[in-house]
């Protein structure tokens, strides 16, 4: 890389000199109700002069402020954590309508760069960090004014080799700011007529509200001309489209003008049904029990005995006698555990919980182990949970440093080496690799991840990467902690970052999202390598790529040591060249460049003349390196009952699980606890009210006796309670 990539950027946009106003490119801001947010959206765009300009920058420095008052604050949707509409995902609209009400600002997009055009890309940003509040900020925390004014200032912008550089319907969205209060302030922006960027048009454009401003000719007065509308202006002489109407049945101070129903609508016919339900279709409830008569298997009442209208419990347990021994009416006896009807048939420890599914029975130790003699936890000093182990110098809570570690030290002696780590995916299948840079102090800054024709930047994943629908974007902005529980496989999610695994907002204070910049030539680009499961990534050409973040940000130090830089799922192999530009001790002028091959999980950079080999020696682990010298500390095992390629080695119960122990009960329920059906109606013997069959009296395994007599009126004998003629 031939020069400072950070300060290059910045010097792009935000050193240009101003121009002045030019009304050859007029700003229009439009304004609707938000849909769930409460206030109104504006929203700001630049009106072209012919098809082929091209949209570069908005940009606010000393010579021109940048400008936006929101004296009553902006929302910001907690479900789009960056400063651009990249987070704008359209999956979660559906979900999160108000989403839709977000404040950002863009180029041409109003969602990720893969919902619009082919070609397009995401606004990337560069910004003074002394600014209170920064671009970014104002766009994520509620601002109520932005004042972009030092010499530095601050830009959001694209290559004019993205797609969405070209206007759409003659105009680019540049913004989208959601309040509930007034908007005004200035906007620069920067042109490039007919798309050649030596002829580039810088234009100053002040604003109030809605309107078109700057469309030159004889000076009007913008607003809304027709009288019918509720922000009718008849000082106005050119419609500028902001008219609003009253809904139907409403006034335009949001009275409603005719009746309102039972369901709460202002002219609507909903009514109450029998049941009292708006808008039901009860037409009868006889015994007002809230079950509509139509579908009442009662109209009336159940007596005790669950009779409709009869004539209540006549026995010891409403219904029938109690047997002897039980415990209730439903001929349950007192369990172990003196639970009535429980199954437990033994608690020989007397601790509440049945023997069959005890962990334990019995007591445990110190360390949990039960019935155990508090020696299975001890640390290297024999103290149950001292948490004392040997450190590699075999001492007891030793820190290891009377040793020295071969692998730390061949890994010093190349600056700044590469850690690939490796593990199981949550939910998208494969594995999850992660990239660290190890940095040599706490001071040290990391400016970017970069490749061009000097320094290819490669990654090989032939099987392809897992890119999670729910993050659409190439770093790691788009992976919101809140979708997380939701949508678990995200964090599986393929990224490309700086210090961060989520939004800067969930950095530490003054963190700030990845950059790019790439050649639209690059097949397929970095952006598209990280969206659209790419297999290959050659990053190979003059103009090249790079992420980066500024060294102003906090995520520019390392943390615990170390900078992430991109996390790659595949169900393959991974392996490439990685290329990254480190400021020791935040020097800047003091670059240091390093270009690092690898192949799969280990650290990369030590000292190639060493006869130290650094990797997994573990013959049982999964990644068991048979040339490594000495451990690092990188093995990987496989799950208990699977091997390492995830099948299972033992028999897989009636749950489905590896190794699991469930088996089906006499009534062929999976994990079932019924251990007899004698008469095999289905229903275990514990809860079976009669183990057999009932006679025509209801009698279980009785002889129709109880029941039986002279059934005929006129006998002398007549039974009334006989319901079985004996003639």
């Amino acid at each position: 890389m031939r020069t400072n990539i950070c300060l290059a950027i910045m010097a792009l946009f935000a050193l240009v000199p101003f121009t002045g106003i030019n009304a050859q490119y007029s700003l229009t801001v439009e304004s609707s109700p938000a849909v769930g947010a409460g206030g109104t959206v504006y929203r700001f765009y630049v009106n072209a002069n012919d098809a082929t300009d091209k949209m570069s920058a908005v940009f606010g420095n000393d010579q021109a402020n940048l400008v936006i008052n929101t004296p009553d604050g902006i929302f910001n949707s907690p479900y789009n954590a960056g400063w651009n509409a990249a987070g704008i995902s359209p999956l979660f609209l559906p979900i999160f309508p108000d989403l839709a009400d977000d404040s950002y600002a863009t180029i041409g997009l109003e969602g990720p760069a893969s919902s619009g055009a082919a070609g397009s890309a995401d606004a990337s940003l560069v910004e003074d960090g002394a600014l209170s509040p920064t671009i970014s900020g104002y766009f994520t925390a509620g601002g109520t004014n932005l004042n972009v004014n030092t010499l530095t200032g601050g830009s959001w912008y694209v290559l004019n080799t993205a797609a969405n550089a070209l206007p759409e319907n003659g105009r680019w969205l540049i913004a989208q700011i959601t309040t509930a209060g007034s908007i005004s302030g200035q906007i620069n922006y920067q042109v490039f007529p007919l798309g050649v960027g030596a002829d580039e048009v810088q234009v100053s454009m002040a604003f109030d509200g809605v309107g078109t401003y700057g469309g030159g000719g004889t000076p009007s007065t913008p607003g809304c001309t027709d009288s019918t509308a509720c922000n009718y202006n008849d000082a106005a002489d050119e419609d500028d489209g902001s008219c609003t109407y009253a809904a139907a049945n409403f006034d335009c101070d949001g009275n409603c003008l005719v009746a309102v129903d039972c369901a709460g609508e202002c002219g609507g016919t909903a009514v109450e049904d029998a049941l009292n339900v708006c808008g039901g279709s009860c037409a009868a409830d006889a015994d007002a029990d809230g079950i509509c008569d139509d579908a009442d298997d009662c109209v009336g009442s159940l007596d005790a005995c669950g009779i409709c209208n009869g004539p209540g419990d006549i026995y010891a347990c409403g219904c029938y006698d109690i047997p002897a021994g039980d415990c209730d009416c439903d001929g349950n006896q007192l369990d172990a555990l003196n639970i009535c009807g429980g199954s437990c048939a033994a608690d020989a420890d007397a601790d509440g919980i049945c023997d069959n599914v005890d962990p334990c029975v019995g007591a445990l130790d110190a360390c949990g182990v039960c019935n155990g003699d508090d020696s299975s936890c001890a640390g290297c000093d024999g103290v149950p949970n001292s948490g004392l182990v040997e450190d590699e110098c075999g001492i007891c809570g030793g820190d290891g440093s009377s040793c020295a570690d071969p692998c730390a030290a061949a890994n010093q002696s190349t600056p700044y080496t590469l850690t690939v780590e490796s593990s199981p995916a949550v939910g998208a299948g494969g594995t999850v690799y992660r990239f660290y840079v190890n940095a040599n102090d706490a001071t040290d800054k990391m400016s970017a991840v970069f490749g061009n024709d000097q320094a290819n930047l490669v990654i090989n994943t032939p099987d392809g990467i897992f890119n999670s629908p729910y993050n659409a974007g190439w770093n790691a902005a788009g992976i919101s902690p809140l979708f997380l529980p939701i949508f678990p496989d995200l964090a599986d999610d393929s990224y490309a970052t700086i210090g961060l695994e989520g939004p800067a907002s969930s950095g530490a204070a003054g963190s700030a999202d990845a950059s790019l910049v790439e050649d639209g030539a690059l097949s397929p680009t970095i952006s598209g390598y990280f969206t659209a499961g790419g297999t290959n990534l050659n990053v190979n050409t003059l103009t090249g790529g790079s992420w980066y973040v500024l060294n102003t940000a906090a995520n520019a130090l390392p943390e615990n040591g170390r900078w992430l830089i991109a996390q790659i799922t595949t169900a393959g192999s991974i392996s490439g060249q990685i290329n990254y530009q480190v400021f020791p001790l935040g020097v800047g002028a003091d670059e240091v460049q390093v270009s690092m091959a690898f192949d799969g999980a280990g650290t990369y950079g030590g000292d190639s003349g060493s006869d130290v080999v650094c990797g997994c020696t573990e013959e049982t682990a999964c990644n068991y390196d048979s040339d490594a010298t000495n451990d690092d500390g990188s093995c990987t095992y496989a799950s208990a009952n699977f091997d390492c390629d995830g099948n299972c080695l033992v028999a897989v119960d009636c749950a489905g699980e590896c190794g699991g122990t469930a088996v089906e009960d006499v009534l062929g329920n999976c994990g079932g606890d019924c251990t007899a059906d004698a008469d095999e109606d289905g229903i275990c013997d514990d809860e079976d009210t009669c183990i057999g069959e009932l006679d025509a009296c209801g009698v279980c395994n009785g002889d129709n006796s109880s029941c039986t007599g002279c059934t005929d009126s006129t006998a002398c004998n007549y039974d009334a309670d006989a319901t079985i003629s004996d003639d």
